[in-house]
């Protein structure tokens, strides 16, 4: 029987950035529920983090040293050898102690050549296509981010074509370096998810509803939804909105203050109804009882909105840009990202057949046939990347 292979990931624990620990937790358990499975996954974490910071991950190997913490003297010897060779040599060798084959999705550098091999992963080039949503610090910062990790990766891992165009347009020569990995979620709708009585009583809302799952950064364009609601009310249309997601974005703090602000002009407050961050039970009941789904964003690097939609095989209404396109799932339609009018118009027809069903036809089947097949299909096609690298290397 073949050894398996055994394949690190380096959990920077980042509270402002759950859909990254979210992403790392829906790979490995890809990985794990296959019974195919030819990979070993070690997460290697700080002495700092805390278990439930790791909650959700399947039973794997847990590997905790204080260089990965972000704070203390470990952290900043590893930036100073860095800085003096060019390679994180304390890293590789807590990576060879452990019998590291494969670091994968990194966003540092071991160094190309290193005794372990290294996949990196860029989930998107947004400073590139909005880049007045970053400082310039923040844009030089990635530009030099993404170019160490296109020049001293074994492989570069992208989360779609689209991204993988901008990573060929910039760095050419890692064009043969570089694999599309789309990704596929871990919809759990096995657990004990919440009835719509309790979701009401727990919120404060009423059904029925259209649900937008986004975090309140300024490029996910809650404004279009808002101003589509406007244009409903005025209408006479009564549509309401069920919204989930922190209100914070630091890079733009007055950003929600701004949105609170235009739905008070607009009077639709009774329509617009803001929960928050909410448990992913919540989440997923919101999904499977809402009307449909909303995803505006200005940009994404693969949308896990859309496929969760895709999984639990609901319409979503869907900003035309082009990784939405490359997504594009079966129950879906697009509205420009500005076209407040045209989204009010989709909305308005969602509702209208979701008034028009009885209570039966309304029900909820299930996740999509062909979900469990995508996700098996996701984690295999990891496992051939990482298993193609390591080859190479030897």
């Amino acid at each position: 029987m073949t050894k398996p292979l055994r394949v690190g990931f380096v959990i920077d624990v980042d509270e402002a950035w759950l859909g990254g620990i979210n992403y790392y937790r829906n790979l490995v358990t890809a990985i794990y529920d296959d019974p195919q499975r030819r990979v070993d996954v070690v997460l290697i974490v700080g002495n700092k983090v805390h278990p439930n910071q790791l909650k959700g991950f399947p039973p794997v190997e847990i590997v905790h040293s204080a260089l990965i913490d972000r704070s203390g003297l470990p952290r900043r010897f590893r930036r100073r050898f860095l800085r003096l060779l060019g390679r994180d040599v304390l890293l590789q060798r807590l990576l060879s102690k452990h019998l590291i084959d494969v670091l994968s999705h990194y966003g540092d550098v071991v160094g190309r050549n290193a005794r372990t091999s290294v996949v990196a992963w860029i989930p998107d080039f947004q400073h590139l296509h909005l880049p007045a949503h970053f400082t310039d610090l923040e844009r030089d910062e990635r530009n030099a981010i993404f170019h160490r990790l296109a020049s001293n990766s074994d492989l570069v891992i992208l989360s779609s074509e689209c991204a993988q165009a901008d990573l060929v347009g910039l760095y050419p020569e890692a064009a043969s370096r570089s694999e599309v990995l789309r990704f596929v979620p871990n919809v759990d709708v096995q657990q004990s998810l919440p009835s719509l009585d309790e979701l009401q009583q727990r919120h404060g809302f009423r059904a029925p509803f259209i649900y937008l799952p986004n975090q309140y950064w300024a490029h996910k364009n809650h404004r279009v939804v808002i101003e589509a609601l406007g244009i409903l009310k005025q209408q006479g249309r009564e549509v309401k909105v069920v919204s989930t997601g922190s209100p914070t974005d630091y890079r733009n703090p007055d950003h929600y203050p701004a949105l609170e602000k235009r739905i008070a002009e607009l009077g639709i407050g009774d329509r617009y109804i803001r929960l928050g961050v909410v448990p992913y039970s919540d989440l997923l009941a919101l999904m499977k009882e809402s009307v449909c789904l909303i995803n505006p964003s200005l940009f994404e690097g693969w949308s896990t909105t859309v496929e969760e939609a895709r999984a639990m095989d609901k319409f979503i209404l869907l900003s035309d840009i082009p990784v939405h396109r490359e997504q594009t799932p079966q129950k879906s339609a697009f509205f420009g990202i500005d076209d407040a009018a045209k989204l009010a118009d989709l909305m308005w027809a969602q509702w209208q057949v979701y008034v028009s069903e009885n209570a039966a036809d309304r029900a909820w089947t299930g996740l999509s046939n062909a979900h469990a097949a995508r996700r098996t299909a996701f984690a295999r096609r990891y496992d051939e990347i990482v298993s193609r690298v390591r080859a190479e290397a030897h």
